[in-house]
């Protein structure tokens, strides 16, 4: 078993990821978990009109930010040497600049291709977006989607991207931010083969 497993939840804006994270960061754990916050809501609350300004850059510093946000939690994970294992979950990783950039814009900005960002992690949990006003409506207001058309080809090419990896864990809609945190919790108990979160 790997010491370390590294997690990461996408899908588009409006899918609960952050929410999620935030549930899961009240539950006890059995062994040490790290989470990592969403480095664009970072940046954007910084500059809001930043994204708008300028695109590319934008996500060049989001993956700048998201390279240094991930080495410290692997430093983190140092104080945890003696433990049987530590799981890190983030809110978002590397090859959303293939979400956000065309291919050629993010291979210039890289050096890489996208699979080689997706192996970083060793798990996707990919979150389908929510699909009414309301809950749109409560989604991050310094996002840039202006409507569902626009959540829902975000959503479409987030999943074309990070559904390449060879372990992505669907994470459907639930009518309450419980019943899908403990959804999720049960699937990382699955991948990890043991049990991480306490009922």
């Amino acid at each position: 078993m790997k010491k370390i497993v590294w997690l990461v939840f996408e899908g588009s804006p409006c899918s609960g990821k952050t929410t999620v994270i935030q549930y899961l960061k009240t539950r006890k754990t059995r062994v040490p978990v790290i989470f990592t916050d969403e480095i664009a809501t970072e940046v954007l609350k910084e500059d809001p009109d930043f994204i708008r300004r300028d695109q590319a850059e934008f996500q060049k510093e989001v993956l700048r930010r998201q390279y240094q946000k991930e080495s410290e939690a692997y430093d983190q994970c140092a104080k945890y040497k003696n433990e049987p294992l530590t799981v890190v979950i983030l809110d978002r990783g590397a090859a959303d600049l293939f979400v956000y950039l065309n291919e050629d814009t993010a291979k210039d900005m890289t050096g890489l291709e996208a699979e080689e960002l997706l192996s970083r992690y060793d798990a996707v949990f990919h979150f389908e977006p929510y699909m009414n006003i309301k809950s749109f409506r409560l989604g991050n207001d310094l996002r840039a989607e202006e409507n569902i058309a626009e959540i829902m080809a975000l959503h479409n090419k987030s999943l074309s991207i990070w559904g390449k990896h060879p372990c992505m864990v669907k994470i459907p809609v639930f009518e309450t931010k419980e019943e899908k945190g403990n959804f999720v919790a049960a699937q990382i108990h699955a991948l990890v083969q043991t049990g991480v979160f306490i009922n």
